[in-house]
């Protein structure tokens, strides 16, 4: 039980990087060099700003459960669902 728990743990904190490194780029806004050729819009700018950072803390919370797998069950699964499920 202990190495699947810790196994689970390693694979967590190997996923959650996906969200935080993207959101982190996401936080550029549209000076993020994915929309490179997107005029400046303010909307979509704030939008992409606002998703960026909602995706940075999920993928900062799943790094925080994924140390408390057996006390934030709960927590860990929705995060799971939200993340990689869409």
């Amino acid at each position: 039980m202990r190495l699947t728990k810790s196994r689970l743990q390693v694979a967590s904190y190997v996923l959650a990087l996906i969200p935080i490194a993207t959101g982190a780029i996401g936080l550029l806004g549209t000076d993020d060099p994915l929309y490179a050729g997107v005029s400046r819009n303010v909307l979509l700018d704030t939008n992409l700003r606002f998703f960026g950072g909602f995706w940075l803390a999920m993928g900062l919370a799943m790094f925080w459960a994924a140390r408390r797998i057996e006390t934030e069950t709960t927590l860990f699964r929705a995060l799971w669902a939200a993340i990689f499920m869409g």
